[in-house]
């Protein structure tokens, strides 16, 4: 599980000064050891809490709540709905933050505690209304008692610390270096003690310091504290191929070549990697439900067109039956009624040929049987043939789908795929719908041309309606995958090679081949492509190609 430390917790306090000036308008609890908190400023701002996790954040992920709250959220209800957002604090670097929210003439704190297993605790003038985690112990969390907070563990302050006491820390021998910075300054989690003897270009299991190797760390100590304490924070996640491995205030040394995403807030990051990590509420089975969905349906359109392909085989004989009723027709002077079978031969190739006759039926009558079995079983052919048609883009339209499940990447994503299969049909619309505002579409910008990518079929079809004439459009050749299109304000051969090859890397990565060591992209002006009556989310026809890429599948920074 990743750790918040304080200097991250930091950059949250900053961020969650957004929230003051908020008034309450509603707490849920969504799960357990999960809290919500409603507030409106000019626009609604969602406060997330959640303590075992250590973070507490702005979110824009919704939650589907349960219907009856329990007696810690109609504690908050009761005393803080309509209080307004006053202050949010953190006592120094500690993993604690304190939201001051008074209401009429009552002053309360709703404190949080994102240490060990962590504690959402609702006090009033010093004195616990109530606790997500109520209990006994050394700070017992009960009704009517005072509140303590965690005893200081004697660790030195950071923006006070002078060299020589930062020197002294490394002149006792206390232990490998990141773990003498661990033990001994507040702010620092397992981290970031680790990434400071990397910036300094030391070990930091390393146990001694040669001579100018403490002044680098010093450097290092202090020029990453001042960054701190100005405030300077740019959120980054990283990845460890597609699974998310950390979020962070600023990009960190310890994660050098690993893949990382700048964010515009670390509260965004945040709701990026527990999207992923656990999807929000219910991410992994809701990614699961809805892929099993489209499996099923695959399913059911394999056998479908296994009956379709063996009724049109028997369909496509149709021209037999019409040459029956020629030679039938051509010997009728030689027939007569009774019959059941007869030899006749055969005017095109002079060979004989037997004909199976209806007993009750004179000869003109069977020829006129065999002209009408030839004119149904034609137009049955062609039916079954723009079925056969149908079903192969059915399945084509449900594999993309199936990739877009794959590759989504939050709660979010899955909302927007799970009502594109609503509007389809294939699953049924459910009583209680998690609101969400719709999720656009992944937007890069490279070199000034923004490249926009689709995240489902839906969304695919809304970026080439949306799309100009002249903008460009990339697709992987031969797969399901997304479509990108690249804003080119009417200037499409102005458009640099660069630029066009990273737009076709973002194709190649959101598709089939994102494993493949290279990927076709066929790409060309939005104007050259065609979206067929009728046809699935998502489904063009490109009636001319202006080119293709072969190029391996990479993903920019958003």
């Amino acid at each position: 599980m990743m750790n918040l430390d304080g200097i991250t917790l930091g950059c949250l306090r900053d961020e969650l000064q957004g929230a003051v000036g908020g008034t309450v308008r509603q707490v849920y609890q969504p799960e357990r050891g999960l809290l919500t908190i409603h507030l409106w400023k000019g626009e609604e701002l969602t406060l997330l809490i959640s303590p075992s996790e250590g973070r507490v954040q702005l979110t824009t992920q919704r939650f589907l709540n349960p219907a009856q709250p329990s007696a810690f959220v109609m504690l908050l209800r009761k005393h803080l709905k309509g209080g307004t957002v006053a202050k949010v604090e953190q006592p120094g670097l500690e993993r604690i933050l304190k939201f001051s929210i008074p209401r009429g003439d009552a002053e309360y704190e709703l404190i949080c505690e994102l240490f060990g297993r962590g504690n959402a605790i609702l006090v009033q003038d010093g004195e616990i209304l109530g606790g997500l985690r109520q209990g006994g112990g050394k700070r017992p969390v009960l009704p009517h008692h005072e509140y303590h907070p965690p005893p200081s563990q004697g660790k030195l302050g950071p923006f006070s610390l002078s060299e020589s006491e930062f020197q002294g820390l490394f002149q006792g021998g206390e232990g490998e270096i990141w773990q003498v910075l661990l033990r001994n300054i507040d702010g620092i989690g397992p981290r970031l003690a680790r990434e400071l003897p990397l910036r300094a270009g030391l070990e930091p299991t390393a146990v001694s310091l040669r001579e100018g190797e403490l002044e680098r760390l010093w450097r290092e100590f202090e020029g990453l504290f001042s960054q701190v304490a100005e405030g300077r924070f740019a959120p980054i996640i990283y990845y460890d191929g597609a699974r998310p491995l950390d979020v962070v205030p600023f990009p960190l040394k310890i994660y050098e070549g690993m893949r990382g995403k700048r964010r515009a807030s670390l509260s965004q990051a945040l709701d990026e990697y527990f999207g992923l990590q656990r999807g929000g509420v219910g991410f992994a089975a809701e990614q699961a439900r809805l892929s099993k969905t489209v499996r099923l349906a695959l399913k059911r359109l394999a056998r479908a067109r296994e009956h379709v392909r063996a009724d049109l085989a028997e369909a496509q004989g149709y021209e037999r039956y019409r040459h029956l009723g020629d030679l039938v027709l051509a010997n009728l002077d030689r027939l007569a009624r009774g019959q059941r079978e007869v030899e006749l031969a055969d005017p095109g190739s002079g060979q004989a040929a037997k004909v199976a006759l209806d007993p009750k039926l004179a000869p003109a009558e069977n020829a006129q049987a065999f002209y009408r079995r030839y004119k149904k079983l034609k137009r049955g052919a062609e039916k079954l043939g723009a079925r056969e048609v149908e079903l192969a883009e059915e399945v084509e339209y449900l594999k993309g789908l199936e990739l877009s499940l794959e590759q989504a990447e939050g709660i979010e994503d899955l909302r927007e795929l799970a009502a594109e299969l609503e509007a389809g049909g294939y699953i049924k619309k459910e009583e209680k719908q998690r609101s969400s505002a719709p999720v656009g579409p992944r937007e890069f910008l490279i070199d000034g041309y923004k490249i926009l990518v689709g995240r489902s079929g839906r969304q695919n079809d809304s970026l080439v309606r949306g799309a100009k004439g002249e903008d460009l459009w990339l697709h992987a050749r031969g797969m399901p995958g997304a479509h990108v299109v690249i804003k080119t304000g009417g200037k499409p051969g102005q458009v640099p090679e660069g630029v066009l090859e990273r737009a076709a890397r973002l194709a190649a990565y959101y598709s089939r081949g994102r494993g493949s060591a290279k990927v076709l992209v066929i790409f060309t002006r939005v104007k050259y492509l065609r979206r067929p009556k009728g046809a699935k989310p998502g489904l063009v026809l490109v009636r001319r190609e202006e080119g293709t890429l072969l190029v391996p599948p990479e993903v920019e920074e958003e």
